[in-house]
């Protein structure tokens, strides 16, 4: 997964790679933590939910949550 940097001032681009593992999949949807800083979470067209570190530009989690794909998710904070 690539994980791409606007820098607006310049507008210039950058791209980091993020570190899947063995994990392959479709994404269908992505959206970031509340403060777009922690993680990166990830729907895909199989039904997991992966989740990304973005500091360390690593796979934190992936779980199983449907059968028939995340077609939408959305951060919320549990403050």
């Amino acid at each position: 997964m690539t994980l791409w940097q606007l820098n607006p001032a310049t507008g210039q681009t950058s791209y980091d790679l993020i570190n899947t593992g063995t994990v392959v999949r479709d994404y269908t949807c992505m959206t970031f933590s509340k403060n777009k800083e922690d993680m990166l979470f990830a729907g895909s067209e199989s039904g997991d939910l992966l989740a990304f570190q973005v500091k360390n530009k690593s796979l934190a989690f992936n779980i199983n949550a449907c059968a028939k794909g995340i077609q939408t998710i959305r951060a919320v904070s549990a403050e």
